[in-house]
């Protein structure tokens, strides 16, 4: 059984900016174990990763539909849906997610940015600070250790927001 050496090695290779040789170790994993919601994970986050929304939102879905508690697979999908521009499922997502993982300072701090963001949403619904988009969007390279660089300018755009509303 191969299956954790393709998964490493496809983890390995998305690390180090190899991503058609880490999709191939990925679907070389899938082959042999296809009820693995990790790896359908992995796979959402690769494709994230070179803008592959479509291919993303069904990996997630299809690792959320393996098990329906991962958490990680919800707050992927949840950041595919925001750089779609669709804010309310991206919500859906990230509430999920901070039920599943109540003590998560880190997704109650991406949660609260969403209800922020989507707060700016303008009647067109282009969001008014586009940056402020971008800068979740980087959050994404670790559902769970989320890149500690930007969390500092998501506090801080959300304090703006939270003030900005009163």
């Amino acid at each position: 059984d191969f299956f954790d050496a393709y998964n490493n090695l496809g983890t390995t290779l998305n690390t180090l900016g190899e991503l058609r040789q880490a999709e191939a170790a990925y679907r070389k994993a899938i082959a042999i174990k296809p009820d693995s919601a990790a790896i359908y994970n992995n796979l959402g986050v690769l494709f994230q990763k070179q803008d592959r929304l479509d291919e993303a939102e069904a990996s997630f879905a299809r690792a959320i539909e393996l098990k329906p508690h991962f958490s990680q697979a919800h707050y992927g999908l949840g950041c595919v849906y925001f750089a779609q521009g669709d804010k309310n499922r991206a919500l859906e997502q990230l509430i999920t997610v901070n039920a599943l993982q109540p003590n998560s300072k880190d997704y109650e701090l991406v949660l609260e940015f969403i209800k922020a963001v989507r707060a700016q949403v303008r009647p067109d619904g282009q969001v008014v600070d586009s940056h402020m988009s971008k800068s979740l969007l980087e959050l994404k390279s670790r559902p769970m250790i989320l890149n500690r660089s930007v969390e500092p300018e998501l506090m801080d755009r959300l304090y703006e927001l939270k003030t900005t509303q009163l």
